[in-house]
């Protein structure tokens, strides 16, 4: 985006939030979690536990904000930023309507509309890096008050002495490490009878062994009916039992963040999970369009997004030939490491 912007290309960055300028990583997902973790560590018995998970989320806050400003303000100056949601309106055009009113200094050829109204861009090359949001599966009762998905849990007030999570995934493994620190009494319910099933079994074990010595509870292959109001609880119909609790977490995966870019408007194909499909120079089924990131259906780390980078860096600077490699290109799960190539 900078590099585009120092060669003399005018670039456009639309990002629907303001609070989330350098992505999830930075604001609501690796850092964060990290930060209340480390939190959740250093904590002593003798700390009263819901005041000190209250302090940990304020320098969480206080830590996420200071980044959260850097990132914006680096482009800042160099390139267009407007605070909106994008849609495709055809191949090379997008629609946007401001969130924020768009910044007074807009100046870019194709960008008319005054504030607060949808303004037209046209590019020829349009990059999505939307990302993903937590899934939410069909479980009735889910939209109830006290159920949480991975980014709303970081702000539960108060601290839950009971926590129910759904699912057993690295994220939701993460969060019931972290409350268990805090002092709640976490149950985690998983589907599938085998614990970590991407992991190898010993690794897998050894994790399981230690979680359960500090408290938390593990109910394996077992699925989640629904979750019902009792008085100040949640009950949550667990198989064939009924499991109580003061806060629900839904970590039952990632789904990608499509609906409603108009996508099918510029004809981008995407996969049966809803991805956005790519080529191994992360080309979309459109000339012109690259999807980087979560988006496209790779594995969900930072440093694949790095990578993406790199690849998508050589195509538009033309500095080389670096791509996905061919075997990696349906973004299969064979292995948790993504392997590049770089030539000149």
């Amino acid at each position: 985006m900078l590099k585009l912007a120092a060669t003399g290309q005018k670039v456009v960055l639309i990002e629907r939030s303001a609070k989330m300028y350098g992505g999830s990583c930075i604001n609501i997902a690796c850092i964060p979690t990290k930060t209340l973790i480390t939190s959740a560590l250093r904590r002593h018995e003798e700390n009263p536990a819901a005041e000190y998970f209250r302090q940990a989320v304020r320098c969480r806050d206080e830590f996420i904000a200071k980044l959260n400003s850097v990132n914006y303000g680096m482009p800042e100056g160099k390139i267009t930023l407007i605070d909106g949601f994008a849609r495709f309106t055809a191949p090379r055009t997008l629609a946007v309507t401001p969130s924020a009113g768009r910044p007074n200094d807009v100046t870019l050829e194709g960008v008319d509309g005054e504030k607060g109204e949808e303004v037209e861009i046209t590019a020829d090359t349009i990059i999505v890096n939307t990302g993903t949001t937590p899934a939410k599966p069909e479980i009735p009762g889910i939209d109830l008050e006290g159920v949480y998905d991975s980014t709303t849990i970081q702000h539960v007030d108060p601290l839950p002495q009971s926590l129910l999570i759904v699912g057993a995934s690295f994220v939701g493994l993460e969060f019931a490490a972290m409350f268990s620190g805090f002092g709640s009494e976490v149950t985690v319910v998983n589907r599938s009878e085998r614990f970590l099933p991407r992991v190898d079994e010993d690794v897998a074990g050894l994790v399981q062994e230690v979680m359960e010595s500090q408290g938390v509870r593990f109910l394996m292959g077992q699925d989640t009916k629904s979750i019902t109001r009792k008085g100040s609880e949640l009950a949550v119909q667990v198989g064939a039992d009924e499991v109580f609790a003061d806060a629900v977490l839904v970590a039952a995966g990632r789904t990608p963040a499509t609906a409603g870019l108009g996508l099918e408007a510029a004809g981008v194909e995407l996969d049966d999970r809803g991805f956005i499909k790519v080529d191994e120079k992360l080309r979309t089924s459109v000339e012109g369009i690259y999807a980087v990131g979560d988006t496209n259906g790779g594995p969900q780390f930072t440093y694949i997004s790095f990578d993406d980078n790199r690849v998508l860096e050589s195509t538009l600077l033309k500095k080389g030939t670096a791509r996905l490699l061919t075997a990696w290109r349906c973004r299969t799960r064979l292995s948790s490491t993504r392997r590049w190539q770089w030539s000149v």
